[in-house]
């Protein structure tokens, strides 16, 4: 259920402070770009177009269909002649609020610039339009064997505009890295209209400053990417899970922490919290354990090579407590697990009726600490917290259970939430580890990073983007 309850303020989140422009004019010349069956300018149009996953929302004054980068161009060429706020939109997947239009103007969806445009068998690159989902990409190189290794947990709709946005992970982070460690290059459309590209299609490059990345985690603050080249990988031919439940979480951080330092080469390494395997074991009927904690381990490579690692994970686990560690016997058996973990956040949501995930992240040595604090502040403020994640780079995702129409819990879940990016803090974190800033996070942002990093992030943001045009409202 969406709904206009916001964590930071229960009235309209637009602004509209520095921006104001004629409407008309504004549908006008979109109309003139893209053609007129690529503007939606209907009240009940906007609506599907003005809210992310998370729980904030605004409605946008027009939505824009562009079908190129020279399109892209003349939009923003128009729009930062006319002051005119643009926010990049790709699935709406977000976790953080970050395509919401929090000052109205134009939301600029690049779904029509989905096109495969090179790839390249030798060298393992393959180049797109940034509109194209993952789920395409990856059905579309499945046919040599291929895949674009990022996983996020909106695989199936995510588009890569929003993987570049947000700097997206998931799973396979361990093993694959995040989207900056596989993007080659890029074309970004800057506020101007200017057409730019930055990177090199080489897999290393030391020439001048890398403003590539510039651009990837922006949340489409600085300008509009529209085709990037990839580094892809062949599908792993061979994979194993280990399970282990175990009958406290601090166990179960001890473990992973072990792991971890031990550098035994696993491709994943996940955490679920007592709720969640409950959750997620009712959702799908799977015989998951009952525990307080479970982790699961995956390895990849050539069977014969892989063993020695699993025996030496399975080991860590048992020497650490877990009461039971079963390895997977067969390919369907791995699959189910990793099914068991990615269902997790949508089994979860059909539980209560609003579900509001953070994403620090804290060093895996501090796992424990973390997970003893997430425990006392749920008891602190008398609201669920269920843990899950990505435990082996120390980004799990705590989720605060309540109901939005309840005022008094709503509050106590803010006040949860503002403790517990405070720990990660505190423990050496980030504020952040895939799901980016947007909104959701910008209240906590002075929290991690000083004035002099926040001024010259901002100075960095007035060179490009002088009439503050990209996506306003936001952490920047």
């Amino acid at each position: 259920m969406k709904t206009e309850v916001r964590l930071q303020n229960s009235s309209n989140l637009s602004e509209k402070g520095q921006h104001t422009f004629d409407r008309n004019k504004v549908i006008f010349r979109l109309r003139e770009i893209v053609g007129s069956e690529n503007v939606l300018t209907d009240e009940a149009e906007l609506v599907c177009y003005s809210y992310d996953a998370s729980l904030y929302s605004n409605l946008p004054d027009v939505v824009v269909f562009p079908g190129s980068d020279v399109e892209v161009s003349e939009i923003l060429k128009f729009a930062n002649e006319e002051r005119v706020p643009v926010t990049p939109r790709g699935a709406g997947t977000s976790l953080s609020g970050g395509p919401v239009p929090v000052d109205s103007g134009i939301v600029l969806v690049l779904s029509r610039m989905n096109r495969i445009l090179d790839l390249d068998l030798e060298n393992l690159t393959v180049t797109c339009e940034v509109g194209i989902t993952l789920r395409e990409l990856n059905r579309f190189l499945s046919r040599w064997r291929l895949f674009f290794p990022i996983d996020p947990g909106s695989a199936e709709t995510v588009t890569l505009g929003g993987m570049i946005g947000e700097n997206a992970a998931g799973m396979h982070s361990l093993k694959y890295g995040k989207t900056k460690d596989r993007v080659l290059d890029l074309e970004v459309v800057l506020p101007t209209g200017r057409i730019v590209n930055l990177g090199s299609r080489c897999y290393k490059c030391a020439s001048g400053y890398d403003l590539k990345d510039l651009f990837i985690g922006s949340e489409g603050t600085l300008g509009v990417v529209t085709k990037a080249t990839l580094r892809i990988s062949p599908i792993p031919e061979y994979y194993d899970v280990v399970s282990a439940a175990f009958k406290s979480t601090l166990d179960a951080g001890r473990a992973i922490s072990e792991i971890v330092k031990r550098e035994i080469p696993v491709s994943a390494l996940e955490f679920m919290d007592e709720y969640s395997i409950n959750v997620v074991r009712s959702f799908t009927g799977l015989p998951l354990p009952d525990a307080a904690a479970m982790v699961l381990v995956e390895c990849q490579g050539l069977k014969e090579a892989i063993q020695g690692h699993l025996n030496r994970i399975v080991e860590v686990l048992s020497g650490e407590g877990a009461f039971e560690v079963k390895i997977s016997k067969t390919r369907q058996e791995a699959d189910q697990l990793w099914y068991a973990r990615k269902v997790a956040y949508g089994a979860i949501t059909r539980r209560h009726p609003t579900a509001i995930q953070a994403d620090p992240v804290v060093p895996v040595s501090k796992l424990p600490d973390y997970l003893a604090r997430l425990e006392s502040i749920s008891k602190k403020y008398s609201v669920q917290i269920i843990s899950y994640g990505h435990a082996a780079d120390g980004n799990l995702h705590p989720t605060v259970m309540v109901d939005e129409r309840n005022v008094d819990e709503m509050e106590r879940a803010r006040l949860a939430l503002a403790e517990i990016y405070r720990s990660a803090l505190e423990l050496g974190g980030t504020l952040t580890g895939e799901h980016g800033i947007g909104v959701a996070k910008s209240e906590y942002f002075g929290l991690e990073w000083a004035d002099s990093y926040i001024g010259l992030a901002r100075a960095i943001k007035t060179v490009l983007d002088p009439n503050n045009i990209m996506n306003p409202g936001k952490w920047i």
